[in-house]
């Protein structure tokens, strides 16, 4: 006599299906944002930070109405991942604002994401300027203020609100 195996009835079944998908869910990383990472290399291991919160908040940077898209806590961390891209005619960082530990130093891993407009990561009083063509990637170091702010920016869109903004606490 051939016996079927027990299965779990069907609720039992799409139950679990509903726990993968939430589960899933609650790890998946805010729309253009860079979930945190942690990896290792030749007996390094390198930390990046992640991409959170604050996405569609106005706030000012430098004296300019800034749309927020994406804030960071990099405290502790020793990389950043930093998009410039351009969506519907609005040129942005993601993250736009990076809290971080005073005198921290980041390696700041740069994408331009959009395919057809060139865009730049400049920081106000330093040495960092570099120009990023459409779909190119880059990295810069950038060590933090003491105390307050300092400010990140797009030399070619910076009057059109491309900024953003490293602070200490």
């Amino acid at each position: 006599m051939k016996m079927d195996k027990p299965r779990a009835p069907k609720a039992f079944g799409m139950a679990f299906a509903l726990v993968l998908l939430v589960s899933a869910c609650s790890k998946a990383t805010p729309a253009g944002g860079s979930g945190s990472s942690s990896y290792s290399n030749g007996g390094t291991t390198t930390s990046t930070a992640a991409n959170t919160g604050s996405t569609g908040t106005t706030m000012s940077i430098d004296g300019q109405s800034v749309t927020v898209h994406g804030t960071s806590d990099a405290s502790g961390q020793t990389s950043l991942s930093v998009t410039a891209d351009t969506d519907n005619g609005q040129n942005y960082f993601t993250p736009t604002v990076v809290t971080g530990t005073p005198g921290e130093t980041l390696t700041v891993q740069l994408e331009n994401a959009s395919s057809t407009v060139p865009h730049n990561f400049s920081v106000d009083g330093s040495d960092v300027n570099v120009d990023l063509a459409p779909g190119a990637t880059d990295s810069v170091k950038v060590t933090l203020p003491a105390s307050g702010s300092v400010t990140f920016f797009c030399e070619y869109h910076r009057a059109a609100g491309m900024v953003g903004q490293f602070t200490v606490g």
